[in-house]
């Protein structure tokens, strides 16, 4: 057959599909027909839970975390005032040691009088019974013997009675000195001991203060356990919103395309359509065949009525038939 052909012979012909091809299109065209296009449903996020809300709240208020950093950072403060007065305190004893007049006042204190006298008392009282009944009676006895005279006898009296006195006087001086001396080692020896027991106290008291002191550390990093507590459930919270902003981004933007893409679903779903039923056309020539050319353009406006594809369809459908 020629491309343009010839003659003047009028040929009607008349394409048919098989029924299973046609049953197909009628399927697609009802299907096509019966599709909505629907709306967009929006992605859901879930986000936080009240229950995880609240923890991540307290997480960030940690309320009781502060309140026991509160107290052991103040007990520490008191601990270190306490370390700093004990250390004062033992510079000062230190520096303050036991003199003679430390020893001499608190001996004055400790020395009794009282018992020392009544002690004296009792020494000359001694020693003037045995002045009486033992010496001057031997004295007198002696005397008598002898046949000395009254000069004599005092003479030996008086030398018994200074011997006596002398005698008494030294008792009292010795227990006076030795009570005293007593009350000096006495002395010495509390004040030694009150010294030491100070230290001890002082020593005892800073080691104490040293050990709540250290409490403010605890307390400290307590503090910093709430900052970095404080921080996480920030953090968190800072990306759980951030993901609900992403979301609602990503629904903003598909539904910006959401009626584009349903546009083109129901385009492509035409074109097929045209195609299809493009390819059933009714071609006339006169004056001999019309040739494939003819064929075409004729099967081309036949298909024309269904849209750009069904006219591509048709004018291939309208030449395959011409020839």
């Amino acid at each position: 057959m020629g491309l343009f052909g010839g003659g003047s012979k009028t040929t009607t012909s008349q394409m048919t599909r098989p029924d299973y091809i046609q049953n197909m299109i009628n399927s697609l065209t009802n299907q096509v027909n019966n599709t909505s296009n629907g709306s967009y449903v929006n992605q859901q996020y879930a986000g936080l839970n009240q229950t995880q809300q609240d923890a991540l709240n307290a997480l960030i208020n940690s309320d009781q975390l502060n309140k026991l950093s509160g107290q052991l950072i103040s007990g520490g403060q008191d601990g270190l005032n306490t370390l700093n007065s004990a250390y004062s305190q033992i510079q000062s004893l230190a520096n303050d040691g036991i003199n003679a007049d430390k020893i001499n006042n608190l001996a004055g204190q400790l020395y009794d009088g009282n018992s020392v006298q009544a002690a004296i008392d009792a020494t000359n009282y001694g020693t003037k019974q045995n002045l009486a009944k033992n010496q001057l009676t031997n004295i007198a006895q002696q005397t008598m013997q002898d046949g000395a005279g009254g000069s004599a006898a005092r003479m030996a009296k008086d030398n018994a009675r200074t011997a006596a006195l002398s005698q008494m006087q030294n008792d009292a001086s010795n227990l006076t000195n030795e009570a005293y001396n007593n009350a000096v080692n006495q002395a010495n020896s509390i004040l030694s001991g009150n010294r030491q027991n100070q230290f001890n106290a002082l020593g005892a008291l800073a080691q104490n203060g040293a050990q709540q002191a250290g409490l403010a550390g605890v307390g400290a990093n307590m503090a910093n356990q709430a900052n970095l507590n404080a921080l996480g459930a920030g953090n968190i919270m800072q990306q759980n919103t951030q993901n609900s902003l992403n979301n609602d981004y990503q629904n903003a933007m598909y539904k910006q395309n959401y009626d584009w893409g349903q546009i083109q679903n129901m385009l492509n779903a035409a074109s097929v359509l045209n195609g299809a039923q493009g390819m059933t056309t009714t071609s006339k020539t006169s004056g001999g065949g019309s040739g494939m050319l003819g064929g075409a353009m004729s099967g081309a406006a036949a298909g024309s009525a269904f849209g750009p594809w069904g006219a591509l369809a048709g004018g291939v459908i309208g030449a395959a038939a011409s020839s």
